[in-house]
């Protein structure tokens, strides 16, 4: 009788440690994402400061033009067209640069480095995604002082729940 005890206590124990990341999508959610790289198949996309490795810019330096796709993400259908819009988050900036275990601290991206070819698009009633079309100019980068970071946050409420750890993408380039 002890010996049971003694292994359903640890099987609880064990069931109580296997949490799901707070970033893990689940297909079928009704939550908002953003996802980089562009994705269509919800349960595999990645955004938030779990994923912030996956978003390293590494352009050779000498290209004069780079499009990365980044994508507006839901886990079921929309039932109406959804706009969602994207701009730069300083607070998700600020927020990233006072983190004391984040040993790496970015400049904000000049603007002259990038540009949003469409700050807003539209996932279609019936739809799951939708593109938005980052450009970066990698010869007019200068990381020979600071590394540059670009944090692109859903920035307004499409009526829709918008999942808060993985409404950014940080998107940076390390100083050389």
């Amino acid at each position: 009788m002890k010996k049971i005890l003694m292994i359903i206590c640890g099987a609880i124990i064990f069931l109580n440690s296997c949490k799901k990341t707070v970033n893990e999508t689940v297909a079928g959610s009704n939550t908002l994402l953003l996802a980089y790289p562009s994705g269509t198949i919800f349960n595999t996309l990645s955004s938030g400061l779990n994923y912030f490795n996956n978003s390293l810019l590494t352009f050779k330096l000498t290209d004069k033009i780079d499009t990365l796709n980044v994508s507006a993400n839901i886990g079921i259908p929309a039932s109406k067209d959804l706009t969602i819009t994207i701009g730069v988050d300083q607070n998700a900036f600020d927020a990233y640069n006072a983190n004391t275990s984040n040993i790496v601290k970015y400049a904000v991206m000049p603007t002259t480095y990038y540009t949003i070819a469409n700050n807003n698009v539209t996932i279609k009633a019936g739809q799951t995604s939708a593109i938005f079309k980052i450009a970066f100019y990698p010869s007019l980068f200068d990381i020979s002082q600071t590394g540059y970071l670009l944090p692109l946050s859903i920035n307004n409420d499409p009526g829709y729940a918008v999942n808060s750890n993985m409404k950014t993408v940080y998107f940076h380039i390390n100083e050389k």
